[in-house]
């Protein structure tokens, strides 16, 4: 779950826990934990807004960022490796059927 929450920190920086916790299908104070965690191991920051104190905006960390890289990079060469193992024909088909 902590890397599902990075990708979406990664892709709505400025994020609320509550949002990513609606993204993700899980009780706030799931989120809250998992947010708890990443700013421990130093993957995501919180800074409160100076007008609204009760909004935190999650932001991916330098680290963060760069294992959010890292796992799409991974999930990249994953999906070349299986796609490759397929005649060009067959890998066609995958493609189109993808989208549905």
């Amino acid at each position: 779950m902590d890397l599902q929450a990075m990708f979406f920190v990664a892709d709505h920086p400025g994020c609320t826990a509550s949002e990513v916790a609606q993204y993700l299908g899980v009780a706030a104070t799931t989120m809250s934990a998992v947010a708890d965690r990443l700013v421990r191991q130093g993957l995501i920051t919180r800074e409160r807004v100076l007008s609204n104190r009760r909004i935190v905006p999650l932001t991916l960390s330098k680290e963060g960022r760069r294992r959010v890289d890292a796992a799409v990079q991974m999930q990249n060469n994953h999906c070349r490796a299986m796609l490759s193992a397929l005649e060009p024909d067959e890998r066609a088909g995958f493609l189109s059927a993808m989208p549905k």
